[in-house]
């Protein structure tokens, strides 16, 4: 049973002895330290100590936020299938010449040992596998890892000439060998407590039914490649349209009727009760922009070039890829992107906003645009002051 007062102490324990001595057995009980009475006492409250500690760790250990070290690994595996990173060798190969082949073939042993040192460390790595070479090689690629767990072992160079002299610990049949190149990933550090929680609670949450991740990710397992999901409140709550919907794509931004079928009967074991959900396409829309920027100097005074590059820059990253746009927030951005230096934008093309949600009352596109926008499409004009 799980609770949050403290243990109670060895002496607490060895004091509740003498008082149910005194109590029920002899209430002029010698209860001084050293007593006999105080030796049963001290080896009851120790063996009592041990055991509350064991089954308050026990019940913790069944507890997603009380267990920890392999108890939590343990828990978190079976309950959410989500596994600890574990701390791992760094791994790669070791590339080893010799000068002839008078020694003909041999073994590199799986644990030899080398040591690569410099002026500002040294990294020790050992043979991972036996590796046979024969007779009339001269060049061995040898697979390797670090000699110790965790990360620090990253290092991808050739040897001679950088400054890092190579050192085989274990002598090999042919001493000849030399070290001329390594390669080594860097290892991984084990997982500490709190991040894996963290990490199971995210991971957990991307599998519930109902939420975006786990819709996107049931689309994409159905074939689709772009997935853009909408809940039904999304225009507001005060004008909810009564209907979620999830637009869907393959690479090419084009929706085919057995991809929206397919991506329509995988939702069905990952959507909840409520309102209802379609699926609809999507499609990609050249857009051409023009802009007229006015400035608060003649535009002689300004570096004209870098003023242009940095409009065209700002309308690109806003309109590529976007699903709607207003007129009014793209002349905010040129604003943002030129420092100020431009007092208002206007624009030829488009000459309209492209709202999102149209319509009284208010409603999804029967299918979602998705604007494509290239520096050559946007031309850009300054002007002066009015």
């Amino acid at each position: 049973m799980p609770s949050l007062l403290p243990l109670p102490t060895v002496d607490e324990l060895r004091q509740a002895f003498h008082d149910a001595v005194r109590g029920v057995k002899d209430k002029r009980a010698d209860a001084r330290a050293g007593s006999i009475y105080d030796h049963f006492a001290g080896i009851g409250a120790i063996l009592f100590s041990r055991a509350a500690q064991r089954d308050r760790d026990l019940c913790r250990a069944t507890y997603f936020d009380g267990a920890t070290g392999d108890d939590e690994t343990d828990l978190i595996s079976l309950r959410y299938q989500v596994d600890r990173i574990e701390d791992t060798y760094g791994a790669g190969v070791g590339i080893f010449q010799r000068p002839n082949t008078t020694a003909g073939a041999g073994t590199f042993w799986q644990g030899t040992r080398i040591r690569l040192t410099s002026a500002l460390a040294t990294l020790g790595y050992v043979v991972a596998s036996d590796t046979t070479i024969g007779a009339t090689d001269t060049i061995a690629s040898v697979p390797i890892r670090a000699s110790d767990k965790g990360p620090g072992s990253a290092f991808e160079q050739m040897i001679e000439g950088s400054g890092v002299t190579a050192i085989i610990d274990d002598p090999l049949w042919d001493a000849g060998w030399r070290l001329a190149h390594l390669q080594c990933t860097d290892g991984t550090a084990r997982e500490n407590d709190d991040p894996l929680r963290v990490r199971a609670r995210v991971e957990r949450a991307k599998k519930r039914v109902g939420y975006a991740a786990r819709i996107i990710a049931a689309c994409e397992e159905a074939g689709a490649a772009h997935v853009v999901p909408y809940a039904t409140a999304y225009p507001g709550a005060t004008t909810d349209v009564d209907m979620n919907v999830v637009y869907v794509a393959d690479e090419g931004y084009t929706t085919s009727q057995e991809l929206r079928r397919a991506c329509t009967l995988a939702l069905e074991q990952v959507r909840v009760l409520g309102p209802y959900l379609e699926v609809r396409g999507m499609v990609v829309s050249p857009l051409t922009v023009a802009c007229t920027a006015r400035a608060w100097e003649q535009p002689a005074r300004l570096n004209g070039v870098v003023l242009e590059r940095a409009i065209r820059g700002a309308l690109v990253d806003d309109l590529d890829g976007a699903f709607s746009y207003h007129l009014d927030a793209l002349s905010g951005s040129v604003q943002r992107a030129t420092s100020n230096l431009v007092q208002a934008a206007t624009f030829s093309t488009p000459n309209a906003d492209a709202p999102f949600i149209v319509g009284t009352p208010p409603t999804f596109p029967a299918v979602l645009t998705r604007y494509r926008v290239r520096p050559e499409d946007v031309t850009v004009s300054i002007l002066g002051p009015s």
